[in-house]
């Protein structure tokens, strides 16, 4: 093994080379002895020892101090000070410059010794430490690199794939538009020409034509939700939904629907996302209680399971349900557990209702039995 390189830093020639024989028995390397604390920087410079033994009174305009600051700091070079001076004055000066050690004039030799390994092992540990914090904020700032230019990245593909959805869409309208019009000429104009197998066939092209409009409509509305500003505010979930469920109701006169509204906190929400978001639940709740007589819809509240100070809503109805093995499709744009035909829509409300959820920085989720209702929980931030 290499032996430690020490520098000796003491003013008193006799007491320098006596201490630099010690050393030199005890296997260590003296590099140097400085009278002074200009000489001591310069040999340190030099020779770049691992250590100094430093007496406090020196030669020259800088005492043992102001020296080991400097080589604290220029060199990050570690101190022992080695004095006849024990003053309070003195020692609070000493022990602002940090030092690896403080022995009194005369010290025992194995005193002397065990200091400076207990030094040299303390500042090696330092450094490997600091080595590895270096390598860690390294690697933090090229990690972070990278998820910034793969954020980039996936941010413009989906800016590219927006823009071609906004595209595609534009260029089916006309079309489509196209396939409705020329079918209600054939019901309006040439039905009673159309042979019986194909009379039946205009009203099956506007009907596909229209739902596929539709598609188009929910599939831009879907897109468009994560381009929307946000402007969170305290909102009073309970008269949003009081007020959607109304609106709801009304538009489907003759239905019988028991509505139960429970006293709501407060939820930190974007007014209009919220809006939406309970439109999509509650409109999903009537469409699959309709059978039902009466339709029982309730919008509660509960404690968070893992925080009890959050709250979490729910929307329950006592219709349809659903197999909860296939829960997982529910929130997929254009997923629907059942058959298009048997009830209305596109199959992309739930999808809308979770990303609104995400953008507002809360969560969504569901639970059912076939035939035994569906109840949708809905975690979002309380106010400040």
């Amino acid at each position: 093994m290499t032996p430690a390189t020490l520098l000796i830093v003491e003013d008193q020639a006799v007491v320098a080379a006596d201490l630099g024989d010690r050393l030199v028995r005890h296997g260590y390397k003296v590099c140097g002895v400085a009278a002074s604390g200009e000489e001591a920087l310069a040999l340190a410079h030099q020779h770049r020892p691992r250590l100094a033994l430093m007496d406090i009174r020196l030669q020259g305009e800088m005492d043992g101090i102001q020296t080991a600051e400097m080589l604290r700091h220029e060199l990050d070079l570690p101190v022992i000070f080695l004095s006849a001076h024990s003053d309070e004055p003195t020692l609070q000066r000493a022990k602002n410059a940090a030092p690896y050690g403080f022995l009194m004039k005369p010290f025992d030799e194995r005193e002397l010794q065990l200091n400076i390994e207990v030094a040299l092992h303390k500042h090696e540990g330092e450094r490997q430490l600091a080595v590895a914090h270096l390598e860690i904020r390294h690697l933090n700032a090229s990690l972070e690199q990278g998820v910034r230019e793969r954020t980039a990245e996936l941010e413009a593909a989906l800016t590219e794939i927006e823009g071609l959805v906004h595209a595609v869409a534009h260029h089916l309208r006309s079309p489509l538009r196209a396939m409705e019009g020329y079918s209600h000429l054939l019901l309006t104009r040439y039905a009673a020409n159309l042979p019986e197998p194909a009379s039946r066939f205009p009203e099956v092209i506007a009907g596909s034509a229209r739902r596929m409009a539709r598609l188009v409509d929910d599939l831009l509305s879907f897109v468009n939700l994560r381009q929307q500003a946000l402007s969170p505010a305290r909102v009073d979930i309970a008269a949003a939904a009081r007020e959607v469920m109304g609106e709801l109701i009304a538009a489907q006169p003759g239905r019988s629907v028991d509505t139960h509204i429970e006293e709501l906190p407060a939820c930190q929400a974007d007014p209009e996302l919220l809006r939406r978001l309970l439109v999509e639940l509650l409109s999903n709740a009537l469409k699959f209680s309709r059978d039902r007589q009466p339709a029982i819809i309730t919008v509660g509240v509960r404690p968070g399971p893992d925080q009890p100070d959050q709250h979490v809503y729910f929307v329950r109805d006592n219709g349809i349900g659903f197999d909860p093995l296939y829960a997982d499709k529910l929130f997929k744009l254009f997923s629907q557990l059942n058959l298009p035909e048997a009830y209305e829509g596109t199959g992309a409300g739930l999808a809308m209702a979770l990303r609104i959820t995400e953008r507002m920085g809360g969560r969504i989720w569901a639970e059912s039995s076939p035939e035994q209702g569906a109840t949708f929980f809905l975690n979002l931030p309380s106010p400040p």
